[in-house]
């Protein structure tokens, strides 16, 4: 008579990554020897938390250090493994500013880590802090962190303001302000509100007055089309 003997299984698994960013995922996969019946996952920090999956796929919405554990069953027995501090996620970056620091150029608040994009994707070789768009549009940057985590600011409205009329000669005169309200100028003019990280919040065309009651309270930049700038503070 031959008799089959069902030894417990051994437990083990591997896993596509150990280190991931913050909202990534990982594939595990189960490596156990011997015959299995079913399977038992714990993945602390995971979306699922548990799974009965052969080979499960998990999220991590949160940064930190977390372990998983995998329970083995057959007939006969189980075995168990956990791995702690197995996974390492890390924090999504804070997304980086763009200002216009003159005409015609465009700064991110990171030194480095920069990949300058627009409407279209990334712009091939411009990694640097600053920019010098071809062409007035919306531009964005994606910085990158020493942990390979991204995120990418939102677009800037860019006009290039260097080829305005010198000669002329009114200059834009804007009243109250501080202003809560209404904010008028001395004459019709097609504007551009930029708030303190030069962000552009509001456009008007052909207006001797505008509605500021929505902006946020603080100090804004108006910028004519004529290239004349001047402050003025929402109350």
């Amino acid at each position: 008579v031959n008799h089959t003997i069902i030894l417990p299984p051994v437990a083990d698994f591997s896993q596509d990554m150990t280190s991931i960013c913050a909202g990534e995922t990982v594939t595990f996969t189960n490596t156990s020897t011997g015959i299995q019946d079913s399977w038992e996952w714990t993945f602390v920090g995971g979306i699922p938390s548990t799974s009965t999956l052969q080979n499960p796929v998990v999220t991590y919405a949160t940064a930190g250090n977390f372990s998983v554990k995998l329970v083995v069953l057959n007939v006969n027995g189980s075995d168990t493994i956990e791995m702690s501090n197995h996974i390492t996620v890390s924090p999504i970056p804070t997304a980086p500013i763009i200002t216009q620091i003159d005409a015609t150029t465009l700064q991110s608040s990171q030194v480095t880590g920069n990949q300058w994009n627009d409407i279209n994707g990334f712009i091939q070789g411009e990694t640097g802090q600053t920019f010098n768009p071809a062409n007035d549009g919306d531009y964005a940057v994606t910085y990158t962190d020493n942990n390979g985590c991204s995120v990418t600011s939102p677009f800037f409205s860019y006009s290039n303001y260097a080829s305005v009329d010198e000669f002329a000669t009114e200059s834009l005169v804007i009243y109250p302000n501080p202003a809560y309200h209404i904010l008028n100028f001395n004459f019709i003019a097609t504007i551009v509100v930029y708030d303190i990280n030069g962000k552009a919040v509001m456009h008007a065309s052909e207006v001797q007055s505008i509605d500021i009651s929505l902006l946020e309270p603080g100090m804004y930049t108006i910028r004519t089309t004529e290239g004349q700038n001047i402050k003025f503070i929402k109350k």
